[in-house]
């Protein structure tokens, strides 16, 4: 039941922390990705970042 909550706030934690990171990337840039490509960057950084915490996590 603990890994299934620390997978969750693993999961929503990576959620907030890649959608600032493509907000502060995009204003440092000065471009905006088109819809389709940030909304794959995202899910593609998120799934990553929570799968390799969730790796070394254990």
């Amino acid at each position: 039941m603990e890994t299934a909550i620390t997978l969750l706030l693993t999961f929503v934690g990576n959620i907030i922390s890649v959608w600032i990171i493509l907000e502060m990337v995009e204003k440092l840039l000065e471009v905006q990705l088109p819809k389709e490509k940030r909304r794959k960057y995202f899910w593609l950084s998120v799934t990553f970042s929570t799968f390799t915490s969730f790796i070394i996590g254990f």
